[in-house]
């Protein structure tokens, strides 16, 4: 089995659990990404903590920013009884005329 492990990824590393390359297929590739993952690790250790912070509040940032709705107004938009009732609610003027929308509800 290591012999057949060996062919499959000979100029890569390959895994006891499994017959294929992690890191490459041709010859120096491996080698070349674990070299870029280093490179890449230490210019991070590098970096103040300013920068870094700045970094991670950019990324949240994003996410929110793509992951759509962020306030109850945005999310319930879409939903019209939750609508009917803000809108009754706000137009209220009393606590009768609140009285009688929630008893037309019931019905």
């Amino acid at each position: 089995q290591m012999q057949a492990n060996a062919a499959n990824a000979p100029y890569g590393v390959y895994d006891t659990y499994g017959s294929y390359c992690h890191d490459g297929i041709a010859k120096g590739q491996a080698e070349e990404i674990r070299v870029a993952q280093r490179t890449a690790s230490y210019r991070e250790c590098l970096k103040d903590t300013a920068t870094k912070k700045n970094q991670e509040f950019e990324a949240r940032k994003a996410i929110f920013a793509a992951s759509g709705p962020s306030t109850f107004a945005e999310i319930y938009a879409n939903m019209p009884m939750v609508n009917k009732v803000t809108t009754s609610m706000s137009s209220a003027d009393s606590t009768a005329s609140s009285q009688q929308y929630y008893e037309s509800l019931q019905m």
